[in-house]
């Protein structure tokens, strides 16, 4: 039996930091530290799969799988290669963030129900 692991993953420097400074490189060592758990994740079932959303107070973000993404990279335990497609895509679009993409009030429910969405549909065709 395989499993589909849903990660929502909040990108808003409120959350990270006091007092909305610039996010610190927390960002990127939180988010490499929780790809590597999401390796093991894959490694215990090879048709187990994984879902990446980040989200904000004004971006919501599918980061994995997407239409053109290999599934090979998982099947054939290509970590190597799907860390760092997953990790460049997440520096691009923390990258892209501007002071109005950021708010103290996040909200999870329009990425939670895309996230829902989004598992039926890779649970179910």
């Amino acid at each position: 039996m395989s499993e589909l692991l849903a990660i929502l993953f909040d990108i808003n420097p409120f959350t990270w930091t006091s007092g909305g400074e610039q996010a610190s490189s927390s960002f990127l060592e939180t988010f490499q530290s929780l790809i590597a758990s999401l390796n093991i994740f894959l490694t215990l079932n090879h048709r187990n799969r994984i879902a990446i959303f980040l989200y904000n107070a004004k971006k919501k973000e599918f980061l994995f799988p997407r239409d053109d993404d290999d599934e090979r990279l998982i099947q054939n335990c290509r970590f190597a290669e799907l860390d760092k497609l997953v990790i460049e895509r997440f520096k691009s679009v923390v990258d892209e963030l501007k002071p109005e993409d950021f708010d103290e009030n996040t909200k999870i429910s329009p990425t939670l129900y895309r996230a829902l969405c989004c598992t039926l549909i890779m649970n179910h065709g």
